[in-house]
C-alpha cells in the first residue's frame, strides 16, 4: 500500500498542473444578404433544416426567428483533433471538441430582397476545468455553409 501513494499523489499533482486553454471568442457575423423575398428565404430554411435532420422548436414567421432543438453533434473524425466549427478550447494540448449544439436563425427582408443569419451555440457537456458544460466559440464555418446553401436554394426558387 505504501508505494499506491506516491502514483496516487503524481498522478493528482500532473492532473492538477494540466494546463487548460479557454476558447477564443467568436468573431461578430453578419447575415448574408440573399436575392429573393423573405417568404421565399423562410422556406428555404425550413427547406434547409428538413434536409440536416435538425428537428425545429420555435417558428415565428412574424419576427423571423426559427429555433431548433438542441442537439447532439457527431464527434470529430479523429479523437484529439479541433472540430471545424467550434473552438471548444485545449486541455493537456488536446484539442475539445462540441458535444451539442443549439441551432438559430433569423430572417428578415421584404418582397423583394432579405437577409439570413444563422448562428449556433456549441457546447462541450465536459468541461474538464469542472465537470459541467462549457460554452463553446464558433468558428462560423457552419452558419457560412448554411446561409449559402439557404440562399442558393432561395434565389432558385
Amino acid at each position: 500500500m505504501k508505494g499506491f501513494r506516491p502514483v496516487l499523489l503524481i498522478g493528482l499533482v500532473a492532473v492538477g498542473c494540466a494546463k487548460w486553454e479557454p476558447p477564443a471568442p467568436p468573431a461578430p457575423r453578419t447575415g448574408m444578404e440573399v436575392a429573393a423575398p423573405a417568404a421565399k428565404t423562410w422556406d428555404a430554411v425550413i427547406d434547409v433544416f428538413s434536409a440536416r435532420n435538425i428537428p425545429i422548436f420555435t417558428l415565428d414567421r412574424s419576427s423571423g426567428f426559427i429555433a431548433a432543438e438542441e442537439m447532439r453533434v457527431p464527434p470529430v473524425e479523429k479523437r484529439g483533433t479541433a472540430s471545424p466549427y467550434a473552438d471548444c478550447g485545449v486541455f493537456m494540448k488536446i484539442p475539445q471538441s462540441p458535444t451539442h449544439a443549439n441551432y438559430n436563425i433569423r430572417v428578415k427582408g421584404d418582397s423583394t430582397r432579405s437577409t439570413v443569419l444563422v448562428t449556433v451555440l456549441w457546447k462541450d457537456l465536459y468541461d474538464p476545468t469542472n465537470g459541467g458544460t462549457m460554452q463553446c466559440s464558433t468558428k462560423g464555418a457552419w452558419e457560412t455553409d448554411a446561409e449559402k446553401e439557404i440562399k442558393a436554394l432561395a434565389e432558385k426558387r
